[in-house]
């Protein structure tokens, strides 16, 4: 039988100058886990510019943490942390998953660590998604430009825009995909 220690998830190449990422393994964390990052999602009033794919705003669903623990029940989940202040800095997570071939990428990064500190939690969630899942291509599907620059910025290609592919609170918007390769 193995020990607690064994079971845990190896994180050492998940650190960084200023962040630790920490895969998720529901046994391993406190029960309320998902509740806690629904919450920050909440504080930053950011669940429909994460969520945007979805027909209506998670936000103003009857039942929104049944949904988000469902929906994050399904992907790889990593938590990054400020190695400064031990805070948790938001929530990135891989779906989409085609194992040895593809995954998507998706984030979200509490404002306050937008920059430097999200740039580099995004860095070493790729290095997991390619070196230890073995994804040889991650692709990001976006109507945010912010998060097309923040792909830009780490070396993600930006291969088409769907021109009004989206409806975001009833308007069109273009959704812009990316891919890097390891």
């Amino acid at each position: 039988m193995s020990s607690v220690r064994e079971s845990l998830p190896d994180v050492s190449g998940l650190v960084g100058e200023t962040v630790r990422l920490w895969p998720y393994t529901p046994e391993l964390y406190p029960p309320d886990t998902l509740v806690q990052l629904w919450r920050l999602l909440q504080a930053d009033h950011a669940a429909s510019k994460v969520f945007w794919a979805r027909t209506a705003d998670p936000a103003s669903d009857p039942a929104p943490v049944p949904f988000f623990m469902a929906f994050m029940a399904q992907v790889i989940l990593l938590i990054p942390q400020d190695l400064a202040t031990g805070e948790v800095m938001g929530f990135c997570w891989f779906d989409d998953i085609v194992f040895g071939h593809r995954a998507a990428f998706n984030m979200f990064y509490r404002r306050h660590w937008w920059g430097h500190s999200a740039r580099e939690a995004t860095a070493l969630a790729m290095g997991y998604g390619h070196t230890v899942m073995g994804w040889p291509t991650l692709w990001g599907l976006t109507p945010w430009a912010l998060a097309v620059q923040h792909g830009l910025a780490l070396g993600w290609d930006h291969l088409a825009v769907l021109p009004g592919y989206a409806c975001i609170h009833g308007r069109p918007h273009d959704v812009h995909i990316l891919r890097h390769g390891a």
